[in-house]
């Protein structure tokens, strides 16, 4: 056996020395850079689709697969108007891209074109941190999934029974998210009058009540509400929404939350938030609706921005049955928490205290006059 000189032994070792570090040093980056599509806390990739990285909470995506498992079932075994794909009564396609035709419930088709449409608000790194710059907004989610040009089967009116007793089972375990508790710390809150809630209702219920909130909210713009729970009863949350100077909801751009043309890289959340929301000096508003008879604080961590904006797609879309059905009881206290975020050189931060106090938050958001009507 022949033996190396000593120079060349150290050479050899030496190269392999480097090849290593650089392969642990790029094994690190691998590790520590995120991928493209990656999602913020709570979200994960859809998979409807190979390839499908639209971001959804897990639910959902055991939703699709569910979906995807049972769509043979759910198609005309002899085809029909649309083809050989097309649904049996009670169901249409999914439509997650302009090609998926797989037989889902309406609810479920809804759902996926809001998760569609939703998408780079919910991904831990934006298109513009991503791309190095562009709009974030409606068009953004285009590149994600493609909505279908051409519009789905209808769906019949009465599904068949076995579909309705499957859906009749979802829904009664149901469960509602849990909404962070004690609740962070607000910029303000207001303790509604029941009377205002229970107008004209000899016998309330949850759901009666969550009724009222919800059509005097939708009669001021707040088309997205969601549900949590809280100990003892739940909660409501609003949309965020801009907010003019005198509190009330800003007559120009009010849900706008587009991203300029500006370069976020390398990516950092306060600069990401303040590009999303809006130049210094904006002002925005999240009012989160408690109904419980159990006395709270507040917790000592304050809500990150982004946080509290994504607390609108993280709730439920209603109340279970179970809870809805239940009477509203006479010791159940409704508190309206107002979350109010403005933007400065530093980013987005919690205005605490606020300004205006509660009722002047309600009042300016219209919310307080419509209650007030019969």
């Amino acid at each position: 056996m022949s033996c190396l000189p000593l120079a060349a032994l150290l050479t050899r070792l030496h190269s392999a020395l480097l090849a290593a570090a650089l392969a642990g040093l790029a094994a690190s980056a691998a590790q520590a850079a995120p991928h493209p599509d990656a999602c913020i806390d709570g979200y994960v990739w859809r998979e409807a689709y190979p390839g499908d990285r639209v971001c959804v909470p897990p639910a959902t995506r055991e939703q699709a697969a569910d979906d995807n498992r049972l769509a043979a079932t759910r198609r005309e075994p002899q085809g029909g108007t649309h083809g050989p794909d097309t649904c049996k009564p009670g169901f249409v396609w999914r439509e997650a891209r302009a090609d998926d035709h797989v037989c889902v419930t309406p609810e479920v088709r809804e759902q996926t074109a809001r998760d569609n449409r939703l998408a780079h608000t919910r991904r831990l790194m934006p298109p513009a941190a991503r791309n190095g710059g562009g709009l974030v907004g409606p068009d953004a989610g285009k590149n994600d999934s493609a909505a279908a040009a051409e519009p789905g089967p209808p769906a019949a009116a009465t599904p068949k029974p076995r579909a309705k007793k499957k859906m009749a089972a979802k829904k009664s375990s149901f469960k509602l998210p849990e909404f962070p508790w004690p609740p962070p710390p607000y910029s303000t809150r207001l303790k509604l009058d029941r009377a205002l809630l229970v107008v004209g209702q000899t016998t309330p219920s949850n759901g009666s009540v969550a009724a009222r909130m919800e059509q005097a909210l939708a009669a001021n713009g707040y088309t997205e509400v969601s549900y949590y729970a809280v100990p003892d009863g739940f909660a409501m949350v609003t949309q965020i929404e801009r907010i003019d100077p005198d509190a009330a909801s800003a007559a120009e751009q009010r849900w706008s939350t587009q991203i300029d043309p500006v370069t976020l890289i390398p990516f950092n959340l306060d600069a990401y938030l303040k590009a999303l929301l809006g130049k210094n000096g904006d002002s925005f508003r999240v009012i989160v609706f408690v109904f419980t008879p159990t006395p709270f604080t507040t917790s000592s961590t304050p809500v990150p921005p982004g946080e509290a904006m994504a607390w609108v797609e993280k709730g439920a879309t209603a109340l279970p049955a179970q809870l809805a059905a239940r009477p509203y009881g006479a010791d159940t206290v409704c508190t309206a928490l107002v979350y109010e975020f403005r933007i400065s050189s530093l980013g987005a931060a919690l205005q605490r205290p606020s300004a205006f106090d509660g009722r002047q938050h309600l009042r300016a958001a219209g919310i307080l006059k419509r209650l007030e009507q019969p």
